[in-house]
């Protein structure tokens, strides 16, 4: 699986947009966040990825494990190898984790649909985000 990037995080905060009825535009997403149109900018020309205060947002309003989003930027700014390894294998393991909800789901017959799919994965994320926050002793 491809690491995402902020763009990709972008796209998905203007799909919410335009799905709750908003404009999807990157003004509505200024709002969203409470950064401003220059940052924005920077995240949408990849000349800048979130920070952790932005990780976190980002990952509450789209209702995903924080941890996804604060491996995927360090994942792209780490210039160290094993750093950057380090953070990849954190991704993949995160986001692989949701994948293999998802896919069984679909494996063994699952009739609720997509939704029920993607909340068991939310589940998944939730419970492989507190055994990470728990190894870290953050909770």
């Amino acid at each position: 699986m491809k690491i995402k990037t902020s763009i990709d995080y972008l796209n998905d905060l203007s799909e919410l947009s335009k799905n709750s009825g908003g404009t999807g535009s990157d003004y509505a997403i200024t709002k969203m966040l409470g950064v401003s149109s220059s940052r924005i900018a920077n995240y949408r020309k990849d000349r800048s990825n979130f920070d952790t205060a932005t990780c976190l947002k980002v990952a509450a309003i789209l209702k995903i494990n924080p941890l996804e989003i604060i491996a995927a930027m360090n994942a792209k700014r780490e210039k160290d190898e094993v750093s950057k390894k380090f953070w990849k294998e954190t991704f993949q393991r995160i986001t692989g984790t949701a994948a293999a909800v998802i896919l069984s789901l679909g494996i063994y017959g699952h009739s609720g649909g997509i939704s029920d799919a993607y909340a068991g994965s939310q589940s998944a994320n939730n419970i492989d985000y507190a055994q990470s926050m728990s190894n870290l002793n953050l909770i």
